[in-house]
């Protein structure tokens, strides 16, 4: 199992590095381009193009175009400008084809080697001062638009396919030469990556922009209008082409709408199937809980039950956390640690007891616990525990006093946290291996622990694959700009599914490996306890003829404190036995002193009790946060491979001193 983890672990990570590696091997970005196109009656199209290109390790940059003469018949007044402290510096042009271009120079020329290319390339000046540069291209392109007997048509692949560098900030405005009549009549599309947009900004002006555009993606715009507004172009076509059109782009549309859609689609699938996932987990939990209920209870032995216990079972070497465990046997160590609160409240009263500790209350009701000798005390289990943590708390607030405040100790305990939760937490441990001659743990010889995790780690398995399968899946289905923002996303499930899966495997291991059920020893002393805590709730019903022992029932409300019933138990003291309250002769280091005395009531340990309660909740809420902080649109579809009528743009990288840089233009349909 942890070889198969260990490869999905490994599989997934080489798959995000291909992603990173596949965007970011160049080292050449746009961080903006502009193009402003004029559209001019003749079907001429004069654009500028501004670069603001980072070309750090390159010298040479370059532009292609299709020589294809059904897309244009001609590029003409080629220019190229350099930025130079807002100034423009004119390069200087040459005529001859070179692999490095000399400083301050350009060429505009067929290529040599592919007559069907025509090439712009110009030297890129590099220095120390910035690796930015920004350029500017003027060209003129003969027949860009297309006249036809019902509509025009202005067709252009500003950014290439063959783009291999991303960039951002792509913007630009295309200048018709006159307004068209009716602004309905003038229809734009944009092909491309699913974020930009196109807008017909009035009767004769069309902008798009693009925030972002990725390696091998295109941009291209549409423009057409059902009246001529090229009343001296030449480049007539003498057929209908609009209805086509319409029909073309509807069905681009569609797909662009798909695209915009699926991303819903496939989250709906994928909350779908997790769903059926994480049914099918908790059946199987369900399942293995259940078999362990059934095996305890098979192993369990009955004994007859008691209806009144009138003593403290073991009393010598009972505690109120080893009565709690064995009452509350059948219940999770979560029920356990539900009462930590009361526990921590019932050992500081025994302690008390024992003399060991004695509280004080001052005038403004604030309770101190004092310390005495415990020379001759014999403290037993987590009673030694509380007794040094209160120590320490006192130690370290003042170690000269004898004694520390409710308040300070709860500070304490919120400030070392901790140290709290490992007091609490050694209150089971504690119970559990004094008890350990009262469990039954034969349980283990019906059940193959092994065999079992072997069929709870196929639940993970199969999680964690089809996480595995879904983020490979993805990759196929997203574009990469949305599969990369999915990344993350698959990145937090498949981390939760797996490692949860992981910690839910361990515990369930652990619980059916710690399976247990009460011996008859054992049975019989959660018996006792259980009819301790109804003769405590029950003794005002049972008219007992003998006077209860003040010292009795002092030991027995250490316990009532526990099971979280004192208040109750007082009450009923009140009512049947008046005269145990208001006695002077009680010893002044009982807690009895206090709630027997006229002047507290019941009120000094429901005041105890609530300082407890806020304690531990502070404190453990302050423990589980630093535990998890520790360990916490275009209007039409891109466009199919051919969809062009002219140039497109786009440029590779390369290494330094190379000529690396390129753009090159679409193909036309």
């Amino acid at each position: 199992m942890k070889k198969k983890k260990i490869l999905i672990l490994v599989f997934f990570a080489i798959f995000l590095l291909c992603l990173d590696v596949k965007s970011f091997a160049g080292q050449q970005s746009w961080n903006s381009i502009n193009y402003d196109v004029t559209l001019n009656s003749d079907s001429t199209m004069d654009v500028i193009e501004t670069w603001d290109v980072n070309v750090s390790y390159t010298n040479t940059l370059l532009k292609n175009f299709d020589l294809n003469p059904s897309k244009y018949s001609d590029i003409t007044n080629v220019r190229v400008f350099e930025i130079i402290n807002n100034e423009q510096v004119a390069l200087q042009q040459i005529f001859e084809e070179k692999y490095y271009v000399d400083k301050g120079c350009y060429y505009a020329l067929p290529v040599s080697n592919n007559p069907s290319k025509f090439e712009i390339a110009w030297h890129v000046g590099l220095d120390n001062s910035s690796d930015n540069k920004i350029y500017k291209l003027h060209y003129t392109i003969k027949d860009a638009t297309r006249i036809y007997k019902d509509c025009t048509e202005f067709y252009w692949q500003f950014l290439g396919r063959n783009n291999s560098i991303p960039g951002k900030n792509i913007t630009g405005t295309i200048k018709l030469p006159k307004e068209v009549s009716d602004i309905d009549k003038l229809k734009v599309w944009a092909h491309g990556p699913l974020i930009g947009e196109i807008n017909r900004v009035s009767e004769d002006t069309v902008s798009f922009n693009l925030p972002e555009i990725l390696i091998n993606t295109m941009l291209e715009v549409r423009v057409v209008t059902e009246e001529n507004i090229y009343e001296n172009s030449t480049n007539i076509i003498n057929e209908e082409k609009l209805s086509s059109i319409l029909e073309e782009e509807k069905k681009w549309a569609n797909i662009a709408n798909f695209e915009r859609n699926k991303p819903r689609i496939y989250y709906a699938i994928l909350i779908f199937i997790d769903v059926i996932v994480f049914i099918y987990m908790l059946i199987k939990i369900k399942k293995y809980k259940k078999l362990k209920k059934v095996l305890v209870e098979k192993h369990q032995i009955d004994v007859e039950p008691i209806e009144y216990f009138r003593e403290i079972p073991n009393e010598k070497t009972s505690t109120p956390a080893r009565a709690m465990f064995l009452y509350t046997f059948k219940s999770s160590s979560a029920n356990m640690r539900k009462y930590g609160d009361n526990i921590l409240t019932a050992i500081l009263l025994g302690l008390s007891l024992k003399k060991v500790i004695r509280f004080e209350v001052s005038k403004s009701n604030e309770i101190k616990i004092f310390f005495c000798k415990i020379d001759d005390q014999e403290l037993v289990g987590e009673e030694y525990d509380v007794y040094d943590f209160l120590v320490s708390a006192c130690n370290y607030i003042d170690n000269k006093r004898d004694y520390i405040t409710i308040k300070e100790f709860s500070d304490y305990a919120e400030q070392h946290n901790k140290l709290f939760h490992k007091l609490l937490s050694g209150f089971e441990y504690s119970a559990s291996n004094y008890h350990s001659d009262f469990l039954n743990t034969d349980i283990n010889k019906q059940l193959d622990c092994t065999e079992v995790s072997k069929k709870i780690s196929k639940i993970s398995n199969i999680s964690s694959w089809y996480f595995l399968f879904l983020f490979i899946f993805s990759m196929g289905v997203f574009s990469e700009s949305e599969f990369k923002k999915l990344s993350l996303v698959f990145v937090g499930i498949f981390g939760i599914i797996f490692f949860g899966n992981i910690i839910c495997i361990k515990i369930l291991e652990s619980a059916l490996k710690k399976m247990s059920a009460l011996t008859e020893k054992g049975m019989k002393e959660r018996n006792q306890w259980k009819a301790l805590k109804k003769y405590m709730e029950d003794y005002s019903l049972l008219n007992e003829k003998t006077l209860p022992d003040i010292i009795l029932w002092e030991k027995f409300l250490v316990y009532a404190t526990a099971f979280g019933i004192s208040k109750e138990v007082i009450e009923q003291l009140e009512i049947v036995c008046p005269d145990m309250f208001n006695n002077d002769n009680v010893d002044r280091y009982s807690y009895w002193n206090f709630v027997s005395n006229s002047r507290y009531g019941t009120s000094f340990l429901d005041d105890l009790s609530n300082k407890m309660e806020n304690t531990y909740r502070n404190a453990e809420r302050k423990y589980q946060s630093e535990f998890v902080s520790y360990n916490r649109t275009y209007s039409s579809s891109e466009s199919r491979h051919s969809s062009s009528s002219g140039s497109g743009g786009g440029f590779s990288s390369g290494g330094g001193g190379r000529r690396t840089a390129e753009v090159a233009v679409g193909e036309d349909k």
